[in-house]
């Protein structure tokens, strides 16, 4: 699975030259990659999705999926009694407002279905190697820079919280996100409806 960011970007921004912490920084990566797809409750990279659940609630119009931005649907299906039914494409487009991302897709759908069966293409294409094929947004990045750097400047102070030495003094929270970053993160939660 791609991570949100690279050992490269890590190691500049923490001035690290040598290879010593390179595993340490790798497992780093992976940990800061799995808390954001965690914390926004969905994953940012590029996949097919096949058959994920989406519930319906009365008079729903849009079918929120777990995984943007939508980029392609292979087939939606709603339960109608105990038996599937595949929708014609013509009943479902894939939802684009403005500049915001899709999250789902627009349906036209039979009365009584209570669920929905999607298959889909989501999420962002993540291309370290080639910066024109790359659309992790930015801000992704960053938090998961962030995250790294805090862990592993914390890496021989842990269970530390509050530390005194003359003039100065150190306090950490236990939660590696500030409320900058989890505004940014929020930006990208999954609706949960």
């Amino acid at each position: 699975m791609p991570t949100y960011t690279t050992k490269e970007l890590i190691k500049k921004r923490l001035q690290i030259s040598t290879t010593g912490h390179d595993e340490y920084l790798d497992f780093l990566i992976n940990v800061a990659t799995r808390y954001i797809d965690n914390y926004t409750a969905r994953h940012f990279a590029r996949n097919d999705y096949l058959g994920e659940m989406v519930p319906i609630w009365p008079d729903q119009a849009v079918l929120y999926l777990q995984n943007p931005p939508v980029k392609s649907v292979q087939k939606v299906e709603v339960k109608v009694g105990n038996a599937w039914q595949q929708l014609d494409p013509a009943h479902y487009e894939i939802m684009q407002e403005g500049n915001a991302e899709p999250w789902g897709l627009y349906a036209s759908l039979p009365a009584g279905v209570n669920t929905a069966r999607v298959d889909y293409t989501g999420g962002y294409v993540i291309d370290w190697q080639d910066p024109s094929k790359h659309e992790l947004p930015a801000d992704i990045t960053e938090v998961a820079n962030e995250i790294v750097a805090a862990l592993f400047r914390r890496r021989d102070a842990a269970g530390k919280m509050r530390e005194a030495n003359e003039a100065s003094s150190v306090d950490w929270a236990q939660d590696v996100l500030d409320d900058m970053h989890k505004r940014i993160l929020d930006r990208y939660r999954r609706p949960i409806i």
